[in-house]
């Protein structure tokens, strides 16, 4: 398996536990959690039929800078 589906699957899998992640600091009141696989960030948030996925960053990437909320 490559890298990128590795990271696809590791994204899919949120929807069976979405709630299991921490929210990010500041980010609370969008319900922005993060899921970490190798380095890498998943942001995303837990709708109410679905699970969103805002942004994948790579280490050292900035959560303000790429969600753009704030």
């Amino acid at each position: 398996m490559t890298f990128i589906e590795e990271l696809r699957d590791a994204a899919a899998r949120i929807g069976t536990m979405p709630h299991a992640f921490p929210l990010i600091p500041r980010y609370e009141r969008h319900g922005i959690r993060r899921r970490s696989y190798n380095g890498y960030g998943i942001l995303y948030s837990v709708q109410s039929d679905r699970v969103f996925v805002h942004r994948i960053i790579g280490p050292g990437q900035d959560h303000d800078r790429a969600l753009r909320l704030n």
